[in-house]
């Protein structure tokens, strides 16, 4: 998890958080997204600036590309409250990205779209295909708030169909100068003065439903007067918010385009945790009863463990989503699930590896906790007087095993601790040994998913170890009865 600060560093109210996800098919650009969005984050921090938009923090949640690593996208989707799903300009929408477009929608997350790489499209034409690829493959109207002036090298900037302006980008031939995004904003050029007045009609038209719920608005626009950027986006907030609308932005991640906006758009359309409404939980004292809470609810905590890691010390690393009340550094902390109690040694928000000590983490709000001994993913911290159970995460049976060997006995007594330590980190992943072979068996997601556990089990843990085909074991079968047997 990364904690960004949009702007400053600070104290953020509430309704300034934004917990996202970003989320993509393998390839589309999530990572160097992510990597521009956290780079522009620590830029504005460090330079101070004042900006006319308030100070927000922006917890941003890891989620893999690749299809083996469907349920670490499930757990991470079980906290986050917005997403952004970035799409390869090329390529359109893809099979992943169809795979977490449905898990989003299962958890009723908030989503916003960033059409990526449009620096290496053919011409402006490809952004509509993007368009209709949505409309088609994800079964959704997109609703692009932007589109793109150029294409491929010649791709020169972006139109901000809402604000009608153009954003010009000069630097782009200049990878250094590019890092800062410079642009500049300019009048919309003439020939793109239509195109940008009809996408804005279609845009109001299609969230007429949420104008037509506030009377002043409505009224409005009926009698012809054009509604305002402020009440645009407003109203444009409260249509993603629903999860039946989805803005589309942009740009080249790899070239600095549009990133900025894509931030700006986190906070414009995406929703803090006030916006989340109710939590279910589960009472232990009065069997199982179900009840509900929100980040206002008065409980001393109530947060939820979402994954488990272990740092460069072998400590292990604990993130937790708080749902209401606060954790403090160094109070005792009750385990529902595991009916343990347990001190809290040191409360950390994490920048990608980087530990930042904090006091405490409120409602709303996503840190770690660095030590505790018996929490496992899904695990619900909460009052020991009230005992609640949060909804638990739920992981899929792996589909693929296969046989590991090491090659020394001395690796062979460390591998069981290194294979519990995978576990607990990746629910997803399995291990045993077989009685009847010998054989220690693993099992996961995929051909990738044991890959990658393998080799983490050499890098990491520094075994020597091999695959191999695992031994079949064979019986007698009885196949008919036989009579008058003698002796």
């Amino acid at each position: 998890t990364k904690k960004l600060i949009y702007m400053s560093e600070d104290e953020n109210k509430l309704s300034n958080i934004r917990n996202i996800g970003i989320m993509a098919h393998i390839d589309a650009g999530k990572t160097t997204t992510t990597e521009r969005i956290l780079y522009h984050c620590k830029k504005i921090w460090k330079m101070g600036e004042v900006h006319d938009k308030e100070e927000h923090q922006i917890n941003i949640i890891d989620t893999p590309g690749h299809v083996d690593f469907t349920a670490e996208v499930e757990r991470s989707l079980r906290v986050l409250d917005g997403g952004i799903v970035v799409m390869d300009g090329k390529k359109g929408v893809e099979a992943q990205t169809e795979t977490v477009w449905r898990q989003a929608k299962k958890y009723n997350v908030p989503r916003i779209i960033f059409i990526n790489k449009m620096d290496g499209v053919e011409n402006e034409e490809k952004f509509v295909d993007n368009l209709k690829s949505i409309r088609e493959k994800l079964g959704v109207e997109p609703l692009p708030i932007q589109f793109p002036i150029g294409a491929g090298r010649e791709l020169k900037g972006i139109v901000d169909i809402i604000e009608q302006k153009a954003y010009y980008y000069h630097q782009l031939g200049d990878k250094e100068k590019a890092k800062e995004e410079e642009y500049q904003v300019k009048e919309i050029p003439s020939h793109l003065v239509e195109r940008t007045k009809k996408y804005r009609h279609e845009l109001v038209e299609k969230i007429g439903k949420v104008i037509e719920q506030n009377e002043e608005l409505l009224l409005k626009h009926l009698e012809g007067h054009e509604l305002s950027v402020e009440e645009i986006k407003k109203m444009l907030r409260q249509a993603t918010l629903t999860g039946e609308y989805f803005p589309v932005f942009c740009g080249s991640a790899y070239k600095h385009v549009g990133v900025k906006l894509l931030l700006d758009g986190v906070v414009d359309y995406l929703p803090s945790p006030l916006d989340v409404g109710e939590i279910p939980t589960f009472s232990l004292l009065d069997k199982n009863k179900e009840g509900s809470i929100n980040c206002n609810s008065p409980l001393p905590y109530l947060a939820l463990v979402f994954k488990i890691v272990f740092d460069d010390r072998n400590q292990r690393v604990t993130f937790i989503r708080v749902y209401a009340g606060k954790i403090s550094a160094g109070s005792q902390i009750y385990n529902v699930n595991q009916g343990k109690e347990e001190r809290i040694r040191s409360l950390v928000r994490m920048h990608a590896n980087i530990k930042e000590g904090i006091e405490k983490v409120e409602a709303g709000d996503i840190a770690a906790i660095i030590g505790l001994e018996y929490a496992i993913t899904g695990d619900t911290f909460g009052d020991r007087k009230n005992p609640l159970l949060l909804e638990a995460i739920d992981f899929a049976e792996p589909v693929i095993s296969q046989a590991i060997e090491p090659r020394t006995n001395k690796d062979k007594d460390k591998l069981r601790d290194a294979l519990e330590n995978l576990k607990v980190q990746d629910p997803s992943f399995k291990y045993r040994m077989d009685r009847e072979t010998g054989q220690m068996i693993i099992a996961g997601m995929g051909e990738l998913h044991l890959e990658v556990s393998v080799e983490r089990l050499r890098k990491e843990y520094k075994l020597d170890i091999e695959s191999k085909q695992q031994k079949v074991s064979y019986r007698e079968t009885i196949t008919k009865k036989l009579a008058n047997i003698e002796g």
